[in-house]
């Protein structure tokens, strides 16, 4: 028989979930001056969306970097549900995406100039390893051109509520890595900004719309190309999963961003005995040269919001 669950808390009486008020530390109490040390923070109910714990998760002007890929991987997952796409559809790469794979300061995979992939090769180089040439490859297959798909990534923030978000690419990397290709009007060192609660939006739209995305964020690797010439292994960025120094058992996306050369953002999830949360840490302080940073703090938001919260089943349906 269907049941009710409910989420409680032991020292808050109510919060306010994703689609209502703002929310900030200010307005969020914590026990014991529980800090994340980072820029921003957020902790959120997979399933309802409800704010579990805020720190400046308000703030609009925090870079995201590559957690980008999360949106551009929400509209790839959109074309494909509306038969747009096919995950067979060959995607060609262009001179821009192509030259992107030169770029020694991007993280990409080396794709064959004027070559051609299939959408679910490039979802996957996205993911994992972070590839932003298979975003750029991805953006003009969708939209025509970057340009015309950021239009789309920011028409879907605003479809959500979300109107304070910053986009100027599909990638998350600064313009000063694109060789010019920038978002007309936009300056030369631009870079994508939202704040921690538009990334947990994004999180909890991706999870609730495509929740097969987990099944590709949670493995360690992935082939790519497979039985032809740009065949490879394609290994994930996000060290909480098993196998990595700093995992946690039941974690299984979402994606990882570095604003310099170390990862200090990460927007997580994990499973723990029937109760789904998403995590967002970004521009952690001091990201050690490891890249532990954004894990060893996403797993002490992990600790705490599960040592303050629990699901129960109050009433069953149809009972009062």
């Amino acid at each position: 028989m269907k049941k009710i669950a409910i989420i409680f808390c032991s020292f808050l009486i109510s919060l306010s979930v994703l689609s209502g008020f703002s929310v900030s530390a200010a307005t969020t109490p914590t026990t014991n001056d529980f800090t994340v040390a980072a820029k921003s923070a957020i902790a959120i109910d997979a399933s309802s969306g409800k704010i579990l714990y805020a720190q400046n998760a308000d703030d609009a002007s925090t870079r995201i970097a590559s957690i980008t890929k999360l949106l551009t991987a929400y509209l790839v997952y959109k074309n494909v549900a509306e038969n747009k796409l096919t995950w067979n559809t060959k995607v060609p790469i262009s001179d821009y995406a192509y030259e992107l794979t030169q770029n020694s300061n991007a993280s990409n995979i080396p794709l064959a100039q004027n070559g051609q992939y299939t959408v679910k090769d490039l979802l996957n180089a996205l993911l994992l390893p972070s590839a932003n040439s298979a975003a750029v490859a991805l953006a003009e297959k969708i939209a025509g051109s970057e340009p015309k798909l950021v239009d789309m990534m920011t028409k879907q923030m605003k479809d959500w509520g979300i109107t304070d978000s910053h986009l100027v690419n599909a990638s998350g990397l600064p313009n000063d890595d694109l060789n010019g290709h920038i978002y007309p009007g936009s300056g030369a060192s631009a870079t994508n900004t939202m704040s921690a609660k538009a990334v947990a939006t994004l999180s909890y739209h991706l999870i609730q719309d495509f929740p097969e995305i987990l099944q590709i964020t949670k493995k360690t690797e992935i082939p790519f190309d497979t039985g032809n010439e740009a065949k490879m292994t394609l290994t994930n960025t996000n060290q909480m999963l098993s196998g990595f120094s700093t995992s946690r058992t039941g974690v299984d996306g979402l994606k990882t961003g570095s604003t310099s050369f170390q990862i200090d953002c990460f927007a997580g999830t994990t499973n723990q005995n029937g109760f789904r949360i998403i995590t967002v840490v970004l521009e952690a302080t001091d990201p050690a040269a490891d890249n532990s940073t954004p894990f060893t703090l996403t797993n002490q938001l992990m600790n705490y919001v599960y040592g303050h919260w629990r699901t129960t089943s109050l009433v069953q349906k149809n009972q009062s």
